[in-house]
């Protein structure tokens, strides 16, 4: 979710968030207090049973707030509530919910320091960082994660693709093994839905 507090006065503040890291929307939240005194009314729909409703509260835990999406019937009985925690104070892309899947997914997975040894015998310091830039890679300057499973075809592995943003990205699969990151080149089959991994082509060793 992307929150921004209710300019002066404002008795309400538009939310976008993310559906299912593919689709995207939107809904009000009201400065008025809902069935906890530390939760606020919503216009988030129940989209399989409409009569349903959500609530967006607030728990402190660890010194950080943590919010809670309180989903509740028509009798007011809750049914659910879905945690979600803060991946940063302030969004870098603003329009777009999706930003801070990646970041969080950066932050977990990938972010640090690698060693790699380049096509010349040479070992190279590489870095990725949670806002999707690297450095040490000299024809790389930025990675993402593909994090959208309900986009298809091939999108049935692990893949990473460096400088997506320009006229020749280039994808590769990734996997994990203890503290060494692998990548590969991708191929695909005989219909193109599916991805196939490829030959090795990076083993980086992440940095203590």
């Amino acid at each position: 979710m992307i929150i921004e507090l209710p300019t002066d006065n404002a008795d309400s503040t538009r939310i976008g968030y993310s559906l299912n890291n593919h689709e995207g929307s939107d809904f009000i939240l009201y400065v008025k207090e809902g069935l906890k005194k530390t939760s606020l009314k919503t216009t988030l729909p129940d989209y399989d049973q409409k009569s349903n409703f959500y609530e967006l509260g607030y728990s402190i835990r660890h010194k950080d707030t943590v919010l809670i999406l309180y989903h509740y019937n028509k009798l007011e009985k809750l049914l659910d509530k879905t945690f979600y925690t803060r991946v940063a104070h302030k969004a870098m892309d603003e329009n777009e919910a999706a930003w801070g899947i990646r970041f969080i997914t950066n932050k977990i997975l990938i972010t640090g320091e690698y060693s790699v040894v380049d096509t010349t015998k040479n070992s190279v310091a590489v870095e990725f960082s949670n806002d999707g830039k690297v450095s040490g890679f000299p024809d790389f300057k930025t990675f993402y994660i593909n994090t959208d499973f309900n986009a298809g075809p091939e999108n049935n592995i692990d893949e990473i693709i460096f400088d997506s943003d320009t006229k020749a990205p280039k994808p590769y699969t990734f996997r994990f093994k203890s503290d060494s990151l692998f990548l590969y080149g991708e191929k695909h089959n005989a219909d193109s839905t599916e991805l196939i991994t490829g030959d090795l082509s990076y083993k980086l060793v992440r940095q203590k």
